[in-house]
């Protein structure tokens, strides 16, 4: 595990560094005041006693005690002298510290106490790692920050513990709505509780409430820089609804990384050949001579992305937005590589897979739509292979979320997670939508862990076209059923649902699917209002929905991984029956893909042998055991 000195040493580079009248594209804004210039050091040093929260046990710390905790282990050793805290909660305390230490897994000394250097720590922290609930762990961030407050270093409130003065009363009631009132909470309860009323709200009042967040936050934010950006946000709209609000004139650009222009953006004629190409690609026709098979409509719309990305990228290279006229501007060899080239840019010269398809879909409409000399297509064919990088098997990311399940307490605990949530949530019996969500998602991963499909797939899940009942009753049979059409491989997935996971499904339709949606249709997985979810968000929640209940880090499409991983520990010589579970075409990739688990297995037969031939009253296999015995 990395020092705690290092959990923040790289701030993100959209760091507002002062408020004014406009934040800049990486957003700044501007300020007398700098936000976040203030040295780390400063930060720690005691508060005057001004300052410092005054409470019933005016002499709680030792007169000795004159420098602020610089890590955890000394807020122990400080803990342990006060002699004024009520016993309990004196215990309490210390035990939260130290339960602190357990959830970090770091020695109590490696945990520093400043909120900028503790808050990432506590934010990357998951309680189930260390077999401790979600309520426990609210505790004990609670009782740490009152530590961390009565032993004199400066942590700003997890909640308001004050009334707004009159004038932020007032004004707080006008508000729109709940969000918008919820979105200025903090900073309006912070003015208030330093005196700062309404019209003496300025830049510099801001850029002090961005410091103190920076410096003071032990929340769970991942960014607090996010947060303040979030919050001019609905502070904009405040004063753009709200009559008397303090104006803050501060403009809050989007940080997007998103460059495409849109289509109408570009001259008429040009959108027109894209929507021609893409006509064509999606329904072409099958007398033609140069007939192929039609594209799935994930792939048009992907290529119309890619369309815009490349003629945005030749734009902002130089190229007048009024000469991309049509495709064919666009595969020019010398425009193919401007657009390319400042791409690549983008990526600070790092090859991509994405990029690579960019360069291939030129040389595709080079090829097939303008039809370029063969001397441009053979040139736009090179570009697309010197950018994209060679295959090396599973990519890094997937192969590092992994390395989790070489525990078995892992394993055990990603198999029993939809069952224990279940059992929970029928325990609890709330009949709130948030439960129905829990059982939901559990099922989804249930699925995914039975018959590891692509999330798509799952996202899309049609009850009356995907699964297949033959036989209902007591002894019922369903079947899933995605034909070759929707899937990547063109080759269709097929998974009976047997013992728990049929019984989830009934119990998830019987009792919970009509709390997610009042009108869910014939989706198995349906939105708030009956409608498909959004693919990414679905994955997402998912996501999080594993790691909010079991502290792992895990996506829908590292089940597919995880699935040929455990097979592997058993079987590590067996890649056809990956093949067929997960639809590949060949079981190279499957091999390629996955060597590294027969390399593991491969690795603990050696083990195995090193510790036959170092015990030697072992045999290390028949034959050798043989030659031993033969005179």
């Amino acid at each position: 595990m990395a020092p705690a000195d290092d959990a923040t040493s790289s701030r993100p580079s959209a760091l507002p560094q002062a408020i004014g009248t406009t934040l800049p594209p990486a957003c700044a804004v501007t300020s007398t005041i700098p936000i976040g210039a203030w040295p780390l050091e400063q930060r720690q040093r005691p508060r005057p006693a001004s300052l410092v929260r005054q409470s019933e046990h005016p002499t709680l710390l030792p007169p000795e005690a004159q420098v602020v905790p610089g890590n955890l282990a000394e807020v122990l050793q400080r803990l342990e002298r006060l002699t004024s805290m009520p016993e309990r909660k004196h215990r309490d305390t210390m035990s939260a510290v130290k339960a602190v230490g357990r959830v970090l897994d770091r020695p109590l000394s490696d945990i520093p106490t400043a909120p900028a250097r503790l808050r990432p720590l506590l934010t990357k922290a998951h309680p189930a790692l260390a077999e401790m609930s979600p309520a426990r762990w609210t505790t004990v961030r609670s009782l740490l920050l009152g530590a961390l407050s009565e032993l004199g270093i400066e942590v700003m409130p997890g909640r308001a513990n004050k009334p707004l003065s009159p004038a932020w009363q007032a004004l707080s009631a006008a508000l729109p709505d709940k969000k918008c009132r919820y979105g200025v909470s903090r900073i309006v309860h912070f003015f208030s509780d330093t005196g700062i009323e309404p019209t003496q709200v300025d830049a510099d009042a801001l850029a002090r409430y961005c410091d103190k967040l920076l410096a003071t936050s032990l929340r769970r934010e991942v960014n607090p820089e996010v947060t303040f950006k979030v919050m001019l946000r609905h502070w904009q709209r405040a004063a753009d609804t709200v009559p008397g609000w303090p104006p803050a004139a501060v403009t809050v650009p989007s940080c997007s990384r998103r460059y495409a222009l849109p289509l109408e953006a570009f001259p008429a004629s040009f959108g027109a050949d894209v929507e021609a190409f893409l006509t064509r690609s999606a329904n072409p026709n099958v007398l033609a001579e140069d007939y192929a098979e039609p594209v799935r409509d994930s792939t048009t719309r992907l290529r119309r992305l890619q369309i815009l990305r490349l003629a945005s990228a030749l734009v902002a290279s130089g190229k007048p937005i009024d000469d991309v006229t049509s495709l064919a501007v666009l595969v020019e060899l010398s425009n193919a590589q401007a657009a390319l080239q400042h791409l690549l840019d983008r990526r600070d010269g790092q090859k991509g897979k994405g990029l690579g398809h960019q360069a291939q879909l030129l040389r595709t409409i080079a090829c097939h739509w303008v039809k370029a000399s063969p001397a441009t297509v053979r040139r736009l064919g090179k570009m697309a292979a010197s950018l994209t990088p060679k295959k090396q098997g599973m990519v890094a990311k997937n192969r590092e979320r992994l390395r989790q399940f070489d525990l078995d307490a892992n394993i055990q605990v990603i198999l029993e997670l939809p069952g224990r949530v279940v059992k929970r949530v029928e325990t609890a019996k709330t009949g709130s939508r948030k439960d129905a969500l829990r059982v939901m998602f559990a099922l989804a991963v249930e699925i995914l862990t039975r018959a590891p499909m692509r999330v798509v797939n799952l996202c899309e899940f049609d009850l009356a076209r995907d699964l297949v009942e033959t036989r209902r009753g007591t002894a019922r049979h369903r079947r899933i059923s995605i034909d070759e059409a929707r899937t990547k491989t063109a080759v269709r997935f097929e998974r009976e649902l047997v013992g728990s996971t049929n019984t989830m499904l009934d119990v998830y339709l019987r009792t919970y699917r009509q709390r997610v949606c009042d009108s869910p249709g014939t989706l198995l997985f349906p939105g708030r209002h009956g409608e498909l979810r959004a693919l990414t968000r679905f994955s997402t929640a998912i996501s999080e929905f594993i790691y909010r209940e079991s502290g792992l880090v895990m996506n829908p499409h590292l089940f597919r991984h995880l699935m040929i991983k455990l097979r592997a520990l058993h079987h590590p010589d067996d890649t056809e029956t990956g093949r067929l579970m997960l639809g590949h075409a060949t079981s190279a990739t499957i091999a390629g893909n996955y060597a590294e688990n027969r390399t593991d297995s491969a690795f603990k037969r050696w083990d195995d042998t090193l510790r036959r031939l170092r015990d030697k009253s072992l045999p290390v296999n028949s034959d050798h055991s043989a030659r031993r015995s033969t005179p």
